[in-house]
């Protein structure tokens, strides 16, 4: 109820503001969804959650510090989010997030780790790429426009859906680098106006970033 309270205040001005275009909501399926996009803005989850709508609640990782807080701490969590140690692997968030994936949730994740300006500028996080895989949920991949300005059009461009792939070397570095980079690749790729990936087995060959 919060947070769909919080989406009807919040996100029709943030349209209005911000000339919103949607495109590609046809791509969103129903169930369990790792939604990854590329990172440039501090209103991004908002403008994320927008990809999706309001009839299901969008989860999302929030350092820390955030829950040391306590008023703070209680509103986020109610809003669907949970902790992570930024700058270490968090296990615990890791399982926290596979849990929600596998009894059906949706999650928000930017594999680049911070905000940046241009694709490549920041080193990929294996983070999406361990969940999905160990959730066997699908990701959709999200391209929001940038800069992002007042009362200048911003595009969200929703990709279609694909899934992990074969777990097999699910557990080695080399299957989540390359799987990350075909997150990234689907995700910066839609800016680009590329072909979307097709859904099947990642190529342990393909560890660039494009």
């Amino acid at each position: 109820m919060l947070y769909r309270l919080v989406y009807a205040l919040i996100i029709p001005p943030l349209k209005a503001l911000f000339r919103i275009r949607i495109t590609g909501r046809e791509h969103v399926p129903e169930g369990a969804l790792l939604l990854c996009g590329n990172h440039t803005a501090l209103l991004d989850p908002l403008f994320m959650a927008m990809a999706t709508g309001a009839r299901r609640p969008l989860n999302f990782l929030a350092k820390e510090e955030l829950f040391r807080v306590p008023v703070l701490k209680t509103v986020i969590r109610k809003l669907g989010a949970f902790p992570v140690a930024r700058g270490q692997a968090d296990i615990g968030a890791v399982r926290q997030s596979v849990d929600l994936l596998k009894n059906g949730g949706r999650l928000m994740i930017f594999p680049d780790g911070t905000r940046v300006k241009h694709r490549g500028e920041s080193p990929l996080q294996l983070g999406a790429a361990m969940i999905s895989t160990r959730a066997n949920a699908p990701v959709l991949p999200v391209f929001m426009s940038y800069p992002k300005r007042m009362f200048r059009r911003t595009a969200i461009i929703i990709g279609p859906p694909f899934m992990p792939g074969s777990k097999e070397g699910s557990g080695s570095g080399e299957f989540y680098r390359a799987l990350t980079a075909r997150i990234d690749e689907a995700v910066w790729g839609l800016g680009e106006g590329k072909t979307p990936v097709p859904e099947g087995t990642p190529s342990l060959a393909k560890e660039g970033r494009g």
